[in-house]
């Protein structure tokens, strides 16, 4: 009696690539879309701690929102990373001052891996347009009167 060897056909395991490619195709797009929203949760709890700071700056700062030209210096966020005078009419900061810092480091928008602020004016209580936020080719939209920041999307 002749042995015979135990094994898959071509056509066997060309079934089993065939299932495998189309499982591949259902999940890969699910685990893209995953990323995207991982993205805008993280950029999401960046902003509230973002927002929490600003208040904090106003409370010790005369009831004032830092203003976008300090926002500005040096990398965008540099004087919400050292320590401040009480005073806004201080412009220098150092290390005798009495607030701060706020941050521990620059704020990324990980949505588009940028860290730079671009202002905005507007109403009090209002939510900018999705079509505003994707128009701002900074990091950060932030409105000077209101203390309110957003992640921009563009």
């Amino acid at each position: 009696m002749a042995k015979r060897h135990s094994a898959f056909t071509l056509i066997e395991i060309l079934i089993v690539v065939i299932i495998l490619g189309i499982l591949a195709a259902i999940v890969v797009p699910q685990f893209s879309s995953a990323s995207e929203e991982a993205k805008r949760g993280a950029a999401s709890t960046t902003q509230a701690s973002l927002r929490a700071q600003l208040q904090l700056w106003k409370l010790q700062h005369n009831d004032t929102y830092p203003t976008l030209v300090q926002l500005s210096a040096v990398n965008g966020w540099q004087l919400m990373t050292m320590k401040t005078a009480a005073d806004p009419a201080v412009p220098a900061p150092g290390p005798a001052g009495a607030c701060g810092p706020y941050l521990q480091a620059v704020p990324v928008n990980q949505i588009n891996n940028l860290s730079t602020v671009v202002t905005s004016s507007t109403a009090a209580g209002v939510e900018p347009a999705a079509a505003l936020l994707a128009g701002k080719t900074g990091g950060w939209l932030y409105d000077e009167a209101t203390g309110r920041i957003w992640a921009t999307q563009g």
